[in-house]
């Protein structure tokens, strides 16, 4: 079943230790989406490498809470 995922409705995965992308620009992103999720990872910049299952954990949970929105409307 595919979930239609609203325009504002955002999950971002950033690493705090990340030499090239700093998180200080993750939270720029916060102001353009306002209500995305941020969540900051403690990785370097492969963090699907280092944290597979947290990163998978987040992305269920946030695709969960897109379903029950989406049944409700």
């Amino acid at each position: 079943m595919l979930i239609p995922i609203p325009i504002n409705s955002r999950s971002i995965y950033w690493n705090w230790y990340d030499p090239a992308f700093i998180a200080a620009g993750a939270k720029a992103y916060l102001k353009d989406v306002p209500n995305a999720e941020l969540h900051l990872l403690n990785a370097g910049h492969f963090s699907v490498e280092e944290k597979p299952v947290e990163i998978a954990k987040y992305i269920v949970d946030f695709m969960d809470k897109l379903a029950i929105k989406n049944k409700q409307n």
